[in-house]
């Protein structure tokens, strides 16, 4: 919530010293929103950590457009000290870690929803080098964290975002994932994966047909995931397709032995990604 998030800022300011700087960890709200009620928003900065925290080597930081050099700095060195590798991202919705993954995401429930199985289709990706596949991704997040922060996304960045329509009948089933043990797959009382839970085709209404290869599955999320990762390019989103490389493979695991996003685009080549898109 936007407004407790504000609340808290405007506070919080009371009780610590002028110098001391507040980082907020989002991955909805615009820092600079979240800045904007400050007395001193020069010292405000987002610091985006990804599930689960301790597994994972990176962390966005994120600062507004007034936030000061001497909060940037500490911001990056306090990273470092964590163990952090420290990516510098632009204070735009999803910044770049969600704003890329998110379509990957999307499409793999497309897929889904066209037919395709919950275990094919993880394993499709998983064959293309990612450790763990989308859906599978989606139940340890949370499917209710998906569909929270996807409507900011599709109002500053477009329908390319939207939802599809049967992931109501998931919420209104209860499909947390791992959380709750009711997901894309069924869990054990410790929590750990057993098997997909065939009843979820049921709950789409979906009917299972089989028809594509998994390389045509592969290739339609990573296609979306590289169509974001342009756009984020235009947009500023990231200072260098260097940093981006980096981002990908230590922020959404893209297989580091193709180098990271932006060299598998260069490898495959801007036409022949266009011609499949």
């Amino acid at each position: 919530k936007l407004e407790l998030k504000q609340q808290m800022v405007r506070e919080s300011e009371q009780y610590y010293s002028e110098n001391a700087i507040f980082a907020t960890n989002t991955s909805t709200f615009s820092i600079r929103d979240i800045a904007s009620v400050a007395s001193r928003p020069e010292n405000v900065i987002g610091f985006h950590y990804f599930s689960p925290v301790t597994k994972r080597q990176m962390v966005e930081i994120i600062p507004h457009q007034a936030t000061s050099e001497r909060a940037i700095a500490t911001a990056i060195h306090f990273a470092i000290q964590q163990g952090k590798v420290p990516v510098l991202v632009a204070d735009k919705e999803g910044f770049f870690i969600n704003r890329v993954l998110t379509p990957f995401l999307l499409e793999a429930i497309e897929c889904l929803v066209e037919g395709e199985g919950i275990e094919f289709i993880d394993r499709s990706l998983q064959e293309f080098g990612f450790k763990k596949g989308p859906l599978a991704r989606i139940d340890d997040m949370g499917l209710d964290v998906l569909v929270k922060s996807t409507p900011a996304m599709v109002a500053e960045l477009g329908s390319r975002f939207n939802l599809p329509e049967s992931v109501k009948h998931l919420m209104m089933n209860d499909r947390k994932g791992r959380k709750n043990k009711r997901g894309f797959y069924l869990y054990d009382s410790k929590g750990q994966r057993t098997q997909e839970d065939k009843s979820i085709y049921h709950v789409m209404e979906t009917i299972m047909r089989n028809e594509m290869e998994a390389q045509d599955i592969a290739r339609r999320c990573i296609l979306r995931m590289i169509n974001e990762a342009c756009w984020c390019l235009q947009d500023k989103v990231i200072q260098s397709v260097d940093e981006g490389n980096v981002a990908s493979v230590l922020g959404f695991d893209f297989p580091d032995f193709r180098g990271g996003i932006y060299a598998y685009i260069e490898k495959i080549g801007a036409q022949e990604i266009v011609h499949q898109l």
